[in-house]
């Protein structure tokens, strides 16, 4: 999937439907990059995924990351782990954060046991809507 900024805008637009002032916020802030449009096997969670570019200005924790996420809808969990111990975090619609390209902080699918990486067990999904 290629789109133009505006088109862009109007897909985040759509999916969230909410306050045009934070997703135009959340935009501006976006990384830069290739992204795509997924939706999970087990349950309607949608997310957008940012392919990150190297380089970009962002912190370096961010800069690690294998690409950035928006919840559309639904909800993810993120099951951390550091020095054996388990951060769980939930992620619900119009949430943002990042896939570690070392996956030691994996996106979860509420549904799926803690063994099993998310954006691994995605479909895309196709809109049916002309951006």
């Amino acid at each position: 999937m290629c789109y133009h900024s505006s088109q862009r805008f109007a897909m985040i637009n759509y999916l969230l439907n909410i306050d045009k002032k934070y997703i135009t916020d959340m935009y501006k802030n976006a990384p830069h990059g290739r992204y795509e449009l997924y939706k999970t096997d087990r349950d309607n969670t949608a997310l957008i995924l940012w392919k990150m570019q190297p380089y970009h200005n962002i912190s370096m924790h961010e800069h690690e990351a294998k690409c950035a996420f928006l919840v559309c809808s639904g909800r993810i969990r993120e099951h951390s782990i550091k020095k054996g111990e388990h951060d769980i975090g939930i992620y619900t619609k119009g949430d943002t954060g990042f896939i570690d390209k070392n996956e030691k902080h994996s996106i979860m699918n509420t549904n799926d046991n803690f063994s099993t990486i998310l954006h691994l067990y995605m479909k895309k999904i196709e809109l049916q809507n002309n951006f």
